[in-house]
């Protein structure tokens, strides 16, 4: 089983959920706004649930796992700092819960 794994969601982070008011620039629990996630992102693109999240801001059940997957790939290539990165965007994602691709992502 992986070490990376989703967190619960608090009560005001199921309320951006069901209403879909993520604000300017959401902010994880673990202080990662949507640039920083877009920042961290940048290297590990899959084309597929990665990417999606890169550029759009969606994050899907497909997420989870890519993102697990990437960074226990990092992890045994002796990457430990990408892997961490990863670790944190797990973190942020699983605090924002499953979302549509959002207007206004960070488009840089």
């Amino acid at each position: 089983m992986s070490d990376y794994g989703r967190g619960s969601l608090d009560g005001n982070d199921l309320d951006r959920h069901l209403t879909g008011n993520w604000g300017e620039d959401s902010v994880s629990d673990d202080g990662l706004s949507d640039h920083d996630v877009k920042s961290a992102l940048r290297p590990y693109q899959d084309g597929g649930p990665i990417s999606r999240l890169f550029e759009t801001g969606e994050i899907g059940n497909d997420t989870f796992p890519a993102l697990s997957q990437a960074a226990e790939r990092l992890e045994g290539q002796g990457d430990h700092e990408g892997a961490e990165t990863l670790g944190d965007v797990i973190s942020y994602a699983a605090a924002a819960g499953d979302r549509p691709p959002m207007t206004g992502w960070p488009t840089r």
